[in-house]
């Protein structure tokens, strides 16, 4: 089954009847509403399924908060419970702090230089 189109803050402020900015105030708790408001907003919020774009609040915020994380797989389509543990915690950790983790196992390479362009 294919997913559906995605739920933005304009589905949420028709639904609850309300504007757009009122649904970001709401949902970054960045300015003072009626607790009715609120109520209502957060309702419509939950009803619609709506959750966050993290690309959309980077490219307002104009960072990412995100950390990318990659290893060399060795030997390569092995379980390691060690690293799987650690990149959970890892994980954990960062979206108490409000990043995202984006990680990736490296194949064929033979250092850093061979699998990411640093510039």
């Amino acid at each position: 089954m294919g997913k559906g189109p995605e739920v933005t803050i304009k589905d949420v402020a028709r639904r609850a009847g309300v504007s757009i900015a009122t649904v970001s105030y709401v949902l970054n708790e960045s300015a003072p509403i009626s607790e009715a408001t609120r109520a209502r907003v957060l309702a419509a919020a939950a009803e619609l399924g709506y959750r966050p774009s993290a690309i959309a609040r980077g490219l307002r915020a104009q960072e990412s908060r995100t950390i990318g994380y990659s290893w060399h797989q060795h030997p390569p389509d092995r379980w390691h419970p060690i690293l799987d543990r650690f990149l959970y915690s890892m994980a954990e950790a960062a979206e108490e702090q409000g990043y995202h983790l984006g990680s990736s196992g490296a194949r064929n390479c033979h250092s850093v230089r061979s699998c990411c362009r640093l510039r």
